[in-house]
C-alpha cells in the first residue's frame, strides 16, 4: 500500500530533478541524470541491477528519502554531485567524460 508520505516523496523526487536541471544549466544533464547518480551512489553500484525499472515505481519509502536527501544536497554541493556522478560512472564502468544517459 502507497502511504501519502510515500506520494509526498516521489513528487519531491521529481520536483527535485527538475530544480537541478534548472539550478545547473551549463551541466549536460538532464532529470534522469540526476537520479542516476543519487541512485547508484545510494546502492553503491548501477541501480537497476537491484531496483526495478522505472524507479520511482519500485523505491521504498525508506530509498527515497535517501536519494530525495542526496538530490537536495546537490543544489548547494555542485563538487559532491560532480563527485557522485563520478562514482555513478565508475559504477557502470565509464570514464568520468562519458555520460550515460539510459535510465
Amino acid at each position: 500500500m502507497i502511504t501519502s508520505l510515500h506520494k509526498e516523496l516521489k513528487g519531491q523526487y521529481i520536483e527535485l530533478a527538475k530544480q537541478l536541471e534548472e539550478h545547473y544549466p551549463n551541466l549536460d544533464f538532464r532529470n534522469h541524470c540526476y537520479w542516476r547518480i543519487a541512485l547508484d551512489n545510494i546502492i553503491r553500484q548501477k541501480w537497476d541491477l537491484v531496483i526495478g525499472k522505472p524507479a520511482i515505481h519500485h523505491l521504498t519509502e525508506k530509498q527515497l528519502t535517501e536519494v530525495n536527501g542526496l538530490l537536495l544536497n546537490y543544489l548547494s554541493d555542485k563538487s559532491l554531485l560532480l563527485e557522485h556522478n563520478r562514482n555513478s560512472l565508475k559504477f557502470r564502468g565509464k570514464r568520468s567524460g562519458e555520460m550515460d544517459n539510459a535510465l
